[in-house]
């Protein structure tokens, strides 16, 4: 085919990353599509903004537990404690506890694959 004449037949589609992996049209959802990621965007930055806000309100209250406005309380620091399992740890000391007790939970999340370039 001489690449200065123009292409007529479509160029064909890339195949999908799990050929046996199920797929519906999003065609007539673009818009919920392109709403979820403002949404997950405004959400990741808001969350920054929390995290800095917090940090800078951490830093003002230096040891100090509990900061006031007007002499009310307005916040307080409250240490959160959870309970965990060192896993490096417990993976290299105990392996048959490790292989006893290790589960897989699994949830679902949306993955966005980049475009290709047809180039």
């Amino acid at each position: 085919m001489n690449p200065d004449e123009p292409r007529l037949e479509p160029r064909p589609r890339p195949p999908a990353p799990d050929d046996d992996a199920r797929s519906v049209s999003l065609d007539a959802h673009t818009e919920l599509l392109a709403r979820w990621r403002r949404a997950s965007s405004a959400a990741g930055r808001a969350r920054a903004d929390v995290d800095r806000v917090e940090a800078e309100l951490l830093a003002v209250l230096g040891d100090a537990e509990i900061g006031t406005v007007d002499g009310l309380p307005a916040v307080v620091r409250e240490i959160e404690e959870r309970p965990g399992v060192d896993i490096p740890r417990l993976r290299r000391d105990h392996p048959d506890l490790w292989a006893k007790y290790k589960v897989t939970r699994r949830r679902p999340h949306l993955k966005f694959p980049r475009k290709r370039r047809t180039t």
